[in-house]
């Protein structure tokens, strides 16, 4: 006899569920009420996925929903109404019970469509901050969470349709870039944005500089850039090129032991005394007498510490361009809109945790920088000083070399102090030998607290949702087409960069960083044959 599970409906006199906004989604009931067909609809997809089996439509129309289960021996079926002709539905039988074998349960399941779990997997991509969640990720929980074995084309499919839900599509993204610059000018008065576009409308660039960061500017210490239109914005900019780079390319034009090459070079650009930088390029000469040659047609104040003026710091070394590439790395396969929002959000953060920091710096300079001062004084210690005058002194250090300090010029014969504008070991010991005068006197104030305070006191303001912001018709009316391009290629689409001199790619591997070609200098084979130079 075959047996049955079958739930009837309630009599009319029975008192309905309340309509349903959370539900469980591993159970059902009889007599639930739902706002909306399609809520009923995701309810029986969550709970078919949830309890490992699958069901297909028999009827579905705007007052009835019908479901079974796929194998046509089983009894367990659901079948809803429409109530009154209204958008509510109620679940009026259910058959709970599963006569069907279990192999219509393995493999891929119907109910879980790319749409159905790009639903589960949303609040994955909410913070635009963490790593991106890939597509072997989603295959890999799926399986685990609810046993379903899906392909990378869906589980990529899956992703994208989040994405598209959460951001808008790269259209949509275009067409309100800029009310979003607006809002970005709005919410941040004295901001530089500048949107191009082509005579046909369609996304050229776009370059924005928002307040706080243009005001953060006049406290920084001036720095050396590469782009000379920079100076429209950031007017203490200079031009010079990276050292790194240049010792990559010498490695590639230039004969000889490549780490030879590469080492002396490095220790002439940061060489503080032009002596100290003459020697190190004789012992280029004598490798290459072609070398001086290349580096002075670039221009020593391009590259030598030695020549670059009195505006060279030396605090921060590291690539700008390159850190926030690695920072917006997540957000860069966002729409536009996204990333734009992305870059505000994370310098919104930086700014105020700095700023918080900043202000609860108890000391003159920041703690990095008063460890440096510190150690500097005890070193200091071990020096002897021979005042010659008030403010100049000959320093003599324990290995006899001696070194000329004068305070009035803030000066000192190893370079560093008129450098960095920071006291260098020699001038800590020639302070020292003076009662009442401060080392914190003869530190450039772009070091100091006071400056780290006023960099980050400005506030990027955020912007609200999208709903509540208020848009001129003009601004409405502007028409920006996203970048026309050619028919995709074929294969994946390339995410890293094409790898420069002297780099090359560490493996297949899209999340295997980018390094030099130094690891190939210790081979027998050489860099100007080698399959990856």
């Amino acid at each position: 006899m075959k047996r049955t599970n079958r739930t009837k409906r309630r009599t009319p006199s029975a008192k309905p569920v309340d309509v349903f906004s959370h539900y469980h989604p591993t159970t059902l009931q009889l007599d639930s009420i739902y706002k909306s067909k399609e809520d009923l609809c995701h309810h029986l997809q969550m709970y078919a996925v949830s309890n490992s089996f699958q069901y297909k439509t028999k009827r579905s129309n705007r007052s009835v929903l019908h479901v079974v289960c796929i194998d046509d021996r089983c009894s367990w079926a659901v079948r809803a109404v429409s109530l009154d002709k209204s958008p509510l539905f109620q679940i009026r039988r259910f058959d709970s019970y599963h006569s069907c074998p279990v192999d219509f349960w393995e493999g891929d399941h119907r109910q879980a469509t790319s749409a159905f779990l790009a639903d589960l997997v949303l609040h994955r991509y909410v913070d635009a901050t963490r790593k991106q969640y890939p597509p072997n990720d989603i295959r890999d929980d799926m399986r685990l969470e609810f046993g379903i074995a899906m392909s990378y084309r869906k589980a990529l499919l899956v992703k994208q349709k989040a994405l598209k839900k959460l951001y808008g599509s790269d259209e949509e993204s275009y067409h309100i870039l800029p009310s979003l610059c607006y809002m970005l000018e709005t919410k941040n008065l004295g901001s530089s944005i500048n949107l191009y576009r082509t005579e046909d409308q369609i996304f050229k660039y776009l370059f924005f500089s928002l307040a706080p960061w243009r005001q953060a500017w006049n406290h920084f210490a001036p720095v050396l850039g590469i782009l000379h239109a920079v100076q429209n914005i950031f007017p203490n900019a200079g031009h010079g090129f990276c050292t790194e780079h240049i010792a990559r390319n010498l490695r590639v034009k230039f004969k000889g032991p490549k780490e030879d090459l590469t080492w002396k070079f490095r220790k002439a650009s940061r060489a503080p005394t032009e002596v100290e930088c003459e020697e190190y390029l004789q012992m280029l000469d004598e490798q290459d007498h072609r070398i001086r040659a290349y580096l002075n047609q670039i221009g020593q104040t391009k590259w030598a510490r030695c020549k670059s003026g009195p505006f060279r710091y030396s605090v921060m070394t590291s690539n700008a361009a390159k850190s926030m590439n690695n920072v917006n790395n997540s957000a860069r396969e966002y729409p536009i809109c996204k990333l734009v929002d992305f870059i505000r959000e994370r310098m919104q953060k930086w700014f105020h945790e700095r700023f918080e920091t900043a202000t609860s710096t108890s000391t003159i300079l920041p703690k990095k920088l008063e460890s440096e001062l510190i150690t500097l004084q005890r070193d200091a210690f071990k020096m002897k000083v021979k005042p010659s005058c008030p403010y100049e002194f000959e320093i003599v250090d324990r290995w006899t070399r001696t070194f000329v300090v004068n305070l009035r010029d803030k000066s000192c014969t190893c370079g560093d102090f008129q450098l960095d504008h920071f006291v260098c070991v020699h001038a800590v010991a020639a302070i020292g030998s003076r009662p009442g005068l401060s080392c914190y006197n003869f530190i450039s104030p772009y070091y100091k607290r006071e400056a780290l305070v006023a960099t980050y006191s400005g506030i990027v303001h955020p912007l609200g949702d999208k709903s509540t912001w208020d848009i001129p018709t003009d601004v409405k009316s502007l028409v920006c087409k996203p970048p026309s391009c050619t028919k995709r290629p074929l294969g994946r689409p390339k995410k890293r960069r094409l790898p420069s001199v002297g780099e090359f790619h560490t493996g297949k591997d899209k999340h295997q960083q980018i390094v030099l070609q130094a690891s190939t200098a210790n081979s027998r084979n050489p860099t100007s044959t080698c399959k990856q130079s």
